[in-house]
């Protein structure tokens, strides 16, 4: 499956019908770029959980799971974008759920594996900032 693939399950008129009016109209600009912007990204959203599970083929039940899943990651785009953080939240788990009831636990992109080596840098990383704001205290710019 492509992220073609992904796009042709949702609409923008998808999200709208699936939010009263009224809050629709407050989270989004005339344009539409901002509907636009969330349908898209819960798109890329959902490509990358299929994309880690090795999704070939999809049934028409399992684009059904996958269209609602979308539509609830655009409604969290939405809701993060007006910083209606406890709705939000509410709506990414409903999405991300509906993916690991189809996908499994594979789906679960917060639980990505980390090697040793990825931690030893991480922790690196953090020291070396810490020695630098010791070494170079705020408001300091060197050339």
């Amino acid at each position: 499956m492509v992220l073609t693939s992904v796009k042709e399950l949702i609409t923008a008129s998808d999200v709208q019908g699936s939010m009263d009016a009224e809050i629709i109209r407050s989270m989004t600009d005339d344009a539409g770029s901002m509907l636009a912007h969330a349908v898209s990204n819960a798109c890329v959203w959902a490509f990358a959980i299929m994309k880690r599970c090795d999704t070939t083929g999809l049934d028409t039940d399992d684009q059904e799971i996958i269209k609602l899943a979308l539509i609830k990651r655009a409604q969290y785009e939405l809701f993060s974008m007006s910083e209606v953080e406890e709705t939000a939240n509410d709506k990414k788990e409903q999405s991300e759920n509906l993916m690991i009831g189809l996908f499994g636990e594979r789906a679960r992109l917060d639980q990505a594996e980390i090697n040793e080596e990825s931690a030893v840098v991480a922790v690196s990383v953090s020291h070396d900032r810490k020695l630098s704001q010791q070494i170079n205290p705020a408001g300091v710019h060197w050339a």
